[in-house]
């Protein structure tokens, strides 16, 4: 009896290890499964040979890939100054290149990324056949708001197809009041700006005038001779003359703080007509550098709101279903500043509809809470609406929950030399928080890329080398070559034709009252001289 109790034991016990093991191997292997499903689907998602290679993955060092079905979509690029944001641009213009696009826009305020698509579009053309490389090149358009010799045909008052004159007129005295605001504008006045900003509209007069029809409505009561609709003019002018004298110095002075510079008034005042922006998104490879001088940052603001705002009007412009075209815009929320929330909420709409027109909008931007310090909800739209983003090390790490890849899979750290280690997993509060500490002290060139189509958290990766071999002097040649479009034109030629405008207000004046000629005359003097070469 006791030899078969102690046989029944000992099977039995066998019996439950057995089960013990193999539990324990299906529990090893679930959890094995679980470990590698996430870095399996970004494997998926990101891996094979096609498309262009953006870089490497952190875990498992294999090639990072853009298939090209995923490139047709908003992007976003985030993280500080130095982290590599426009070379990772660049590598995305690289595979556009490649890929057979030749409609796309670069809007850069600080140039750096301006100058490095100049480098790329050269060494590009160099690995083309001849023939291919004088039509690529021919297609290039360089816009530098600030240049010496050459300036955009920027009459940005001149009449759109399809746009009516008052909502015209009120876009851009949005972003005039916009940018005075700081100075104390009133109320009363913002009417003021947008009215007459209005008749120069009608007038088919450059916003170089409106200083001078803000001081002198007789400008005003000698348009109405001429132009329709003749009341408009005639009550805007006595509008004027019940103004006080000093609020109207002071719309004068304040005009005139952003005109002081002579390369401003002359892309804005020297040419009849203004750049066709649906042209340029529909054959064109555009570079725009929007880099102030020193001490023009408010001018460079409003250049760039400018620039969005005729942007903004080419792409609603374009019929559903056009051609490709991509428009990549640095420090972006230079551009939504300039126009406060109202144009912040535009660029809201133009994301959801941008798409329907063949457009795809790429932002770069150092952080979110600079956008959000335009509008709040922009912060929202833009996670959501931007189709690729990249994050490299973020202050605001709280912002990027969507793209820390919480597995719940990891392993818990080793603490203090002291403390006895406990092996298991950290529970996913935990692991989001180590990712977030993670994020904050990312190395340069190192990102989450990150697929909002996919459902799928975000891909740690080292961004690949963008090797760039043109040299200064094949770089002044292409600039030289793009000097000669239709968009630009000479400092002398817009000269000329500030001139020509000047005349014809002074013969539309007449004789001007002394007063009005000395305060004008006072405020341009006292933005004339600038140091440092400012105009």
């Amino acid at each position: 009896m006791t030899l078969l109790a102690s046989w029944l034991r000992s099977v039995l016990g066998e019996s439950a290890r057995l089960q013990a093991l193999a539990a324990e191997t299906v529990i090893l292997e679930r959890e094995r499964d679980r470990a590698e499903s996430l870095p399996n689907q970004l494997r998926a998602q990101f891996g094979g040979d096609r498309g262009a290679a953006l870089g490497t993955a952190i875990e498992g060092a294999w090639t990072v890939h853009l298939h090209p079905e995923r490139a047709e979509g908003h992007v976003g690029i985030w993280g500080p100054s130095g982290a590599g944001k426009s070379y990772f641009a660049i590598l995305l213009l690289q595979f556009l290149l490649r890929s057979g696009v030749r409609r796309f826009v670069i809007a850069d305020p600080k140039a750096e990324t301006v100058e490095l698509a100049k480098r790329l579009i050269v060494d590009f053309a160099k690995r083309l056949p001849s023939h291919e490389a004088e039509s690529f090149l021919g297609r290039v358009v360089c816009l530098d708001l600030f240049g010496a010799s050459t300036l955009p045909r920027l009459q940005v008052l001149a009449p759109q197809e399809g746009l009516d004159p008052e909502i015209h007129a009120f876009t851009v005295a949005n972003l005039i009041t916009n940018e005075l605001d700081n100075g104390g504008l009133g109320v009363r006045q913002e009417p003021i700006f947008h009215r007459v900003i209005e008749a120069l509209i009608r007038a088919r007069l450059p916003l170089t005038v409106l200083p001078t029809a803000l001081a002198a409505p007789e400008l005003l009561d000698a348009l109405a001779e001429a132009h329709e609709p003749a009341p408009l003019f005639r009550a805007l002018a006595a509008r004027l003359r019940k103004e006080s004298r000093d609020r109207i110095l002071g719309l004068v002075s304040r005009t005139e703080r952003l005109l002081r510079l002579r390369q401003v008034r002359l892309a804005l005042g020297g040419s009849p007509d203004c750049i066709d922006f649906t042209k340029l998104l529909d054959d064109r490879i555009t570079l725009i550098n929007l880099a102030p001088p020193h001490g023009s940052t408010d001018v460079g603001r409003f250049l760039a709101g400018l620039i969005w705002v005729q942007l903004n009007h080419a792409i609603r412009r374009r019929p559903n279903g056009s051609e490709p075209a991509y428009v990549c815009v640095d420090e972006w929320p230079t551009f939504l500043s300039a126009g406060g929330a109202s144009l912040a909420d535009t660029f809201e709409d133009l994301l959801r509809m941008a798409r329907s027109k063949g457009v795809f909008l790429t932002v770069l931007s150092q952080d979110l809470a600079s956008v959000a310090k335009v509008s709040r909800s922009i912060v929202d739209v833009v996670r959501n609406n931007l189709h690729l983003q990249a994050i490299f090390r973020a202050q605001d790490a709280g912002a990027w929950d969507f793209a820390l890849p919480v597995s719940g899979t990891r392993m818990r750290p080793p603490g203090p030399p002291w403390e006895e280690y406990r092996p298991g997993y950290l529970d996913r509060g935990a692991e989001l928080t180590l990712l977030r500490e993670q994020l904050l002290r990312l190395p340069d060139r190192t990102c989450y890329l990150v697929d909002r189509r996919g459902g799928l958290p975000g891909l740690l990766m080292r961004t690949a080398d963008v090797r760039l071999e043109a040299t200064v002097s094949e770089v002044r040649a292409l600039e030289e070559r793009a000097a000669a479009s239709g968009a630009v034109a000479t400092v002398a030629e817009l000269a000329a034709g500030e001139q020509k405008v000047t005349r014809m207000v002074e013969r539309l004046l007449g004789v001007a009252p002394q007063e009005d000629s000395e305060m004008i005359a006072s405020a341009r003097q006292r933005w004339a001289s600038r140091p440092m070469g400012m105009g």
